[in-house]
């Protein structure tokens, strides 16, 4: 990702050396030696070469992305500029180079032959041993003026397939990366609150994250592990979910004692016949309108939420019409409507029955539903679409705020192509996959469900069979895909309920939107990237399979208007000017264990006692739930309207609530729901993560500019929390030698108020002590 460098840099790396890259299948990198920068300006002195001996082997072979700038020259370079490595900005002169050992990618350590040839190799010739830490050092470190810049991503030309391979390996680690940072500020906020010591929960929200990050390892999150591992991860996010849920519910019970202790009154408990709700909002984003799901098996249903004196109208969702996984995917009956919660802070909900308060401008009739022979159309007070009947596709989008259907003619269709490698299928996407499209049959059915005062769904069903596998495991597929409008929620909302079991394919969502979009931005760790959609430089041209994390934009040409798709769990796209083609689900055929691997063991018991084997292939056999939203802007990214990047870190689990038990003081819960605790005020600068540092001492605030700007902003402690210092630190909550904050106190010299400048995309850590 571009962000890397800095998240390097602020952890204490100023070198980075790989090999990746120098097995690119397209086009060679142009630099060996350089400088990567991120979007805030950080850069660090990277060093590419061969592993093993072909650093040495192939060094000439590789002069001419070796060579220094010529003294004096300064050069930058990115994917948009052709074949920069030929550019005539370079000397002759070439700084030594080295070479690291290591089987397997390195991961394996030096063999013993490597260990006597390089032995051999310092005794006869002008080679010595060396660290690497004193090879950039020592060597690399004086050339440092002489090296090239680069600014961008490094794209590695391969293994793109692992950007989707494993659908719920990447929906899960989505879930743990962004639930874990809600769930840590919901506990360090009701810390600050209740001046509880919480270093019971942080161990095990720690034990959570360690397994969330085992799980990252290579080659766990690409997919391309043997299936055994998958084993393993289900029980880690067994353990892991249900943890989560156990410290949600321990922390939410200690707010409840702290705010029945405050006061000995029984006046305002609660105990009337009402249902209250506190929903936390554990993003640093202000959200608008967005749709809040509680599950709920009460007898009585409710109508309406009263929210801050505001009514509105509530939904019962039945759970989604597939035996989906118990544990990690089900979705039970749950209560549907809408809410506005700034950053970092709880809303107190109020569920009304029958006969009890209304408002004027509630609306439980809020859907247009029209069909006739070819189509099937819903409408409500933002949207209008229609699905062809014999399709299956969306053919038209109407926008009202923009006043334009966002589709161009082609509309929205699901493609599945014939994907089959010899080798690596789970690493790899078959570069001509694109030609090999696999018809489908006309949908099985096109109709109108969950039609009620907060959503009206058409839902389509699909099966399908690749007939041109012949694996045992392909089977005809069932595909759900359920098109929704939420009243007063921006976005057209598409859920996939898959059965999948077809083998060596890939499943696309294709979206022609009306954008015509010369290149999209997408979100990165920290940050966001633009790529074009028709490349023309030759380092350019091979990133036709592309990542994205939360949310991917296509803006108009004239930057007016744009078409944002966010989703909770997928990565992988490719787009061009027509269109932008979401990877949903593919097929490919497990990688084979090595011959020494203690899991060949494994399944000959496995075969002998329950005469079971193994998978085939990856995602089949499997029940799949993925989520989109389709979301129409007006205005640039920065600025969208809706805001692209709330309704997008809202949908990736980024709250949490609890039922108020009777007997708890609502005036005193209504104290902490009238604002954040702890805010950000530049709309542009987000306040990622609010925890418990490392060492006991305080608690951890990350804030980070996410609109690729310079930024100034501040960030407004509520006087309750009584924080009396603040200290930077780096990513690994070291104190920085430079404290450049600006902090204002009250009279009694609480801090409520924290000055900070930031670069495009910068992160700064602070701690803050109470």
């Amino acid at each position: 990702a571009n962000t890397l460098p800095q998240i390097f840099l602020k952890s204490g790396s100023k070198y980075f050396y790989s090999t990746k890259l120098m097995n690119n299948k397209e086009t060679p990198f142009p630099f060996m030696h350089f400088l990567w920068e991120s979007p805030d300006g950080s850069r660090v002195m990277m060093y590419l070469n061969r592993g093993g001996l072909g650093a040495f082997s192939q060094h000439r072979l590789n002069k001419k992305r070796r060579r220094l700038l010529k003294p004096g020259l300064e050069f930058e370079a990115d994917y948009t500029i052709d074949k920069p490595e030929e550019k005539d900005v370079y000397s002759d002169e070439m700084p030594p180079v080295a070479a690291f050992m290591g089987q397997g990618d390195g991961g394996h350590g030096p063999t013993g032959r490597e260990v006597a040839m390089l032995d051999y190799m310092v005794d006869n010739y002008n080679i010595e041993w060396i660290t690497a830490t004193k090879y950039f050092n020592e060597i690399l470190e004086p050339y440092r003026d002489r090296l090239p810049v680069w600014k961008d991503e490094l794209y590695y030309e391969f293994h793109r397939g692992t950007l989707s391979t494993q659908s719920l390996v990447k929906r899960m680690n989505r879930y743990f990366e962004w639930h874990l940072c809600c769930i840590e500020s919901l506990v360090s906020l009701i810390s600050l609150v209740t001046g509880e010591n919480t270093d019971y929960v942080t161990e095990r929200l720690g034990k959570i994250w360690k397994l969330t990050l085992l799980n990252q390892f290579h080659d766990v999150l690409p997919g391309s592990s043997i299936p055994e591992v998958y084993d393993d991860c289900y029980d880690f996010w067994d353990y892991g979910t249900s943890e989560l849920k156990k410290i949600e519910n321990e922390i939410w019970k200690r707010l409840f004692k702290h705010q029945q202790s405050e006061e000995n009154s029984h006046e305002n408990m609660n105990e009337n016949m009402n249902e209250r709700l506190i929903i936390f909002n554990g993003t640093g984003q202000d959200v608008k309108n967005v749709p809040v799901e509680i599950e709920y098996n009460g007898d009585e249903i409710p109508e309406y939420v009263k929210i801050r004196n505001n009514v509105r109208p509530v939904q019962l969702v039945a759970e989604d019409p597939m035996d989906l996984d118990a544990i990690l995917l089900k979705r039970p009956n749950r209560l549907l409507f809408t809410a506005d919660i700034p950053q970092h802070s709880f809303l107190l909900c109020e569920l009304l029955h029958k006969n009890e308060e209304t408002s004027d401008n509630l609306n439980p009739s809020a859907f247009i539903i029209e069909e006739s022979d070819g189509s099937i159309g819903i409408e409500n007070e933002m949207y209008s679409l229609k699905v062809n009947k014999k399709t299956g596709n969306i053919d038209f989008i109407y926008d009202k705020q923009l006043e334009k259907n966002v589709l161009s003619n082609k509309g929205i269709i699901l493609k599945v192509f014939f994907d089959w490698l010899p080798d690596e299928p789970c690493w790899n996407l078959l570069p001509t996959y694109r030609e090999l499209e696999i018809n489908m049959d006309p949908p099985k059915s096109v109709l109108v469900t969950d039609d009620g005062s907060m959503k009206c769904t058409i839902e389509i069903k699909r099966e399908f069979l690749n007939e041109d596998s012949e694996s045992e495991m392909n089977a005809t597929s069932t595909i759900i895909q359920r098109i929704s409008l939420i009243n007063g929620a921006p976005g057209i909302y598409i859920d996939f309920l898959i059965d999948w079991n077809s083998c060596e394919t890939t499943f696309k969502l294709d979206v022609a939107t009306a954008t015509n979009a010369e290149y999209t931005i997408s979100e990165t760790p920290y940050g966001s990237i633009k790529r074009l959609t028709n490349p023309i430089a030759n380092h350019d041209k091979p990133r036709w399979e592309n990542f994205h994390h939360t949310w991917v934009d296509l803006p108009a040409k004239d930057e007016s208007w744009g078409f944002a798709i966010l989703n909770n769990g997928k990565y992988g796209y490719d787009a061009n000017p027509q269109r932008i083609g979401l990877t949903v689900i593919r097929g490919p055929k497990y990688p084979a264990p090595s011959k020494e691997a203690w899991v060949h063991t494994e399944r000959s018991r496995r075969k002998e006692k329950t005469n079971d084997k193994p998978p085939t292939h990856a995602d089949v056999g499997q029940k799949h739930l993925i989520n989109y939203v389709l979301l129409p802007h007006k205005g640039k990214w920065t600025d969208s309207d809706p805001d692209i990047l709330a309704h997008a870190h809202w949908l990736n689990y980024g709250y949490a609530s609890k039922w108020v038990p009777k007997g708890t003081m609502v005036t005193h819960l209504s104290g902490i729901t009238t604002d954040a605790l702890i805010k950000s005020k530049n709309p542009n600068v987000e306040l990622s993560v609010i925890k418990d540092a490392q060492d006991g001492s305080g608690k951890i605030i990350r804030i980070v500019e996410l609109k690729h700007q310079r930024a100034e902003d501040s960030i407004i402690f509520d006087k309750k929390l009584k924080i009396k210092k603040i200290i930077e630190t780096d990513l690994l909550e070291r104190d920085i030698s430079k404290q450049k904050s600006d902090a204002t106190k009250d009279e009694q010299g609480n801090i409520i108020k924290l000055k900070i400048e930031l670069n495009p995309h910068e992160i700064r850590t602070f701690k803050i002590i109470q």
